[in-house]
């Protein structure tokens, strides 16, 4: 029963970065995307590709025609929500604040490189303790949505994951990492380009509202993640630990 993990990142107001997603089994990733694909597609929805952040302002073709429906605005979105509550079995992120990171001196920020490098690298982290009460065998592939202008980077944390976590940790994550670019949705994708993986929309619904939680503003999309405790695990990095960060990664 190998393990699927896929990770979404969110910039928001006041430089606050958060990466962050979902895990659960293969088998439970095919029952979700039957699931997902058919409320995507319902006659009182037609929604091509979701995006949290365009539903919330009720913006762009697809979601700007509930601007005066909230109720059917909000079924779409809580049908979402139970699907993954019940295909889900954890969600992990990690948020960085724009204010702990300005309180960081120069060359403490030229240790971290980005705040999204170091948010990849905590996921990556829980992706792989998620396994390790598992039998030994049980790998966790992992797939990144596409940052502009950072594959290479983001492939660069994910190799240096699998050196340098403990050994336990680092003997569960798959070999390669998939980065998958986010369309604006599946009609837009080229003939000859990949198919994006519908879970990504999931983690772009859990990245974008541990956001907005960090912010102060707790949403009925999070109240739902959220729930059951045992369902989830967030870093908030405040001053302290981004200190922490600042020391140099080696191996252990």
């Amino acid at each position: 029963m190998n393990l699927k993990a896929f990770f979404d990142e969110s910039e928001q107001a006041d430089g606050l970065w958060c990466v962050a997603g979902c895990i659960s089994s293969l088998e439970q990733w095919e029952l979700f995307e039957s699931a997902w694909k058919l409320v995507l597609g319902h006659d009182d929805y037609k929604i091509d590709w979701h995006h949290q952040v365009d539903w919330t302002h009720t913006a762009g073709e697809q979601f700007k025609k509930w601007a005066d429906d909230k109720k059917t605005k909000e079924d779409y979105q809580g049908n979402l929500l139970r699907i993954m509550d019940h295909h889900v079995m954890r969600y992990v992120g990690a948020v960085i604040p724009g204010s702990a990171y300005g309180t960081l001196n120069e060359e403490q920020q030229r240790i971290i490189q980005s705040p999204y490098l170091l948010c990849l690298q905590y996921c990556l982290h829980a992706a792989a303790l998620e396994a390790m009460d598992l039998p030994e065998e049980v790998k966790v592939d992992v797939v990144i949505a596409e940052r502009p202008g950072w594959k290479d980077r983001a492939e660069e944390i994910y190799k240096l994951a699998r050196e340098y976590l403990p050994l336990e940790a680092r003997k569960r994550l798959s070999q390669t990492v998939a980065i998958r670019k986010m369309p604006k949705g599946l009609n837009n994708i080229g003939p000859d380009e990949e198919k994006p993986e519908i879970p990504l929309e999931a983690a772009d619904i859990v990245a974008y509202e541990l956001g907005q939680y960090t912010q102060g503003k707790c949403r009925f999309p999070m109240t739902q993640l959220m729930k059951t405790k045992e369902h989830y695990f967030w870093k908030i990095f405040d001053t302290d630990s981004l200190n922490a960060a600042c020391q140099p990664w080696t191996p252990p």
